[in-house]
């Protein structure tokens, strides 16, 4: 099962070398990581190319229409979100998903869970996951 990671960006270098290094943990490798640039000035492209990620660089209209370009690319079965700096939990956290996923009865149309929140300079907020 492939899946596609979406990570839309613009001038967030740093962050995107963080989940870029939370990818490349991850025991789960079949996904594709697509990332959806806003025409970066800062090392945003160079660092894209240093890793060889699929990714474009250009304006766009906003998150929503990065996010939607990101959706046209993708292949996969099912589509991840990750904004540039985002992180995920642990180096099985894409396993975990993907055998969370084989066990159900039917294919969902959504999943969502908790997540945590790190502000520089403040203590980790937990964010549980509301019913939608």
């Amino acid at each position: 099962m492939l899946l596609s990671l979406i990570t839309v960006t613009r001038n967030n270098a740093e962050g995107l070398k963080k989940t870029a290094e939370s990818l490349r943990r991850q025991s789960f490798q079949a996904f594709e990581w697509l990332v959806i640039d806003g025409g970066s000035t800062d090392d945003s492209v160079d660092f894209l190319k240093s890793i060889g990620v699929d990714f474009i660089s250009e304006p766009d209209r906003g998150i929503y229409d990065a996010m939607n370009k990101g959706i046209d690319r993708a292949n996969g079965f099912f589509l991840l979100f990750l904004n540039a700096g985002d992180t995920l939990a642990g180096d099985d956290t894409l396993t975990g998903l993907v055998g969370y996923i084989h066990e159900l009865q039917e294919t969902p149309d959504f999943i969502y869970g908790d997540a945590l929140e790190e502000r520089p300079g403040q203590a980790p907020s937990y964010k549980p996951a509301r019913p939608y």
